[in-house]
């Protein structure tokens, strides 16, 4: 009786496995470790069963950016001043939402019993590698160009505008380049060179900010709003906002282009922004809203105000300062 159980549950184990693929028994064989990066998701459908194994390949990469940076912030005499220690690192924790490149996925396996779906979802290491040494060498170069002009300026707030995209160009590289030591560490000595260099320059940003304090005017603006919502957007970029003595001087325009027709009130908010220093004109800023409408003044006063501000956070400091 024993052996008939026996054979009953080893039957029964090969019926429900039966055609079910190699990888889920044997990932290693399958997709060895050294030439792969590849994760197993399961859900009750094939679209879960992506998503899973999609989170667990993003989880690989964000724990070895996590290892990663732990080893840099115990690196002992390495050069770096804390300043420059913290751009390296900031950039490095880019590479946490860092985009998947050249994601495939094995065929998906329904397991009847359990009623799942299965997926293994893989990354060829030499594929990826190519398009990361690619990218990477494209954003490179975009942040050194940008990076030599703004090491030529002489005026603080131009610089900083320069620095500002070299500094967007060297966190898209940076995840990039963390990407490449997820993959294979030892071929990424160039752009360690350069990812450090480029953490040096970048450093000077906090304490040119610090230089750039900036008066703020506004013409036209209603109870102060405008005039709060760029103060809120320079400080939030590190430059410092003032009522008087700054020195750079921040005009800025709005109209509202109000109008009544048939009881109902509209608007068509506009600004201009110029931003001054000692030798003219350092960046501008213009830019118009939909239309917006009301039965009432006071209500279009409101919606027009929050709409401009809505433009503002869209588009101000994005124009104007990088």
């Amino acid at each position: 009786m024993k052996k008939f159980a026996a054979l009953f549950v080893f039957f029964n184990a090969v019926l429900c496995f039966a055609g079910a693929p190699n990888w889920l028994f044997d990932l290693e064989k399958e997709f060895p470790s050294q030439k792969f990066i590849r994760a197993i998701g399961e859900g009750k459908t094939e679209s879960l069963a992506k998503n899973a194994a999609l989170c667990e390949l993003a989880a690989y990469f964000g724990q070895q950016v996590e290892s990663n940076l732990h080893a840099s912030q115990n690196w002992g005499n390495d050069g770096f001043t804390q300043s420059e220690r913290s751009w390296f690192l900031r950039g490095m924790s880019v590479a946490s939402q860092a985009e998947l490149f050249c994601v495939r996925f094995s065929q998906c396996y329904f397991d009847k019993r359990q009623e799942k779906h299965s997926v293994c979802a893989y990354i060829n290491k030499d594929e990826l590698w190519s398009v990361l040494e690619r990218k990477a060498n494209l954003a490179l170069k975009d942040c050194d160009a940008a990076a030599k002009i703004a090491i030529a300026q002489s005026e603080p707030l131009r610089k900083i505008i320069l620095l500002n995209k070299a500094q967007k160009y060297y966190q898209y590289f940076c995840s990039l380049w963390h990407a490449e030591l997820c993959v294979y560490p030892k071929k990424s000595d160039a752009h360690n060179v350069f990812a450090r260099n480029a953490a040096v320059c970048l450093a000077e940003l906090p304490a040119l900010k610090k230089m750039a304090s900036i008066c703020v005017i506004v013409n036209g603006d209603k109870n102060g709003c405008v005039r709060s919502k760029i103060c809120q957007l320079l400080n939030g970029e590190g430059l410092a906002a003032a009522s008087n003595g700054g020195a750079y001087t921040l005009r800025a325009n709005v109209v509202w282009n109000q109008s009544t027709f048939g009881g109902v009130c509209s608007a068509v908010p506009q600004i201009q922004v110029a931003v001054t220093g000692k030798n003219g004109l350092v960046a501008s800023f213009a830019g118009g809203c939909d239309k917006v409408g009301a039965y009432n003044k006071q209500t279009l006063d409101r919606l027009s105000v929050v709409a401009l501000q809505e433009l503002l956070d869209e588009r101000f400091v994005a124009e104007c300062f990088y």
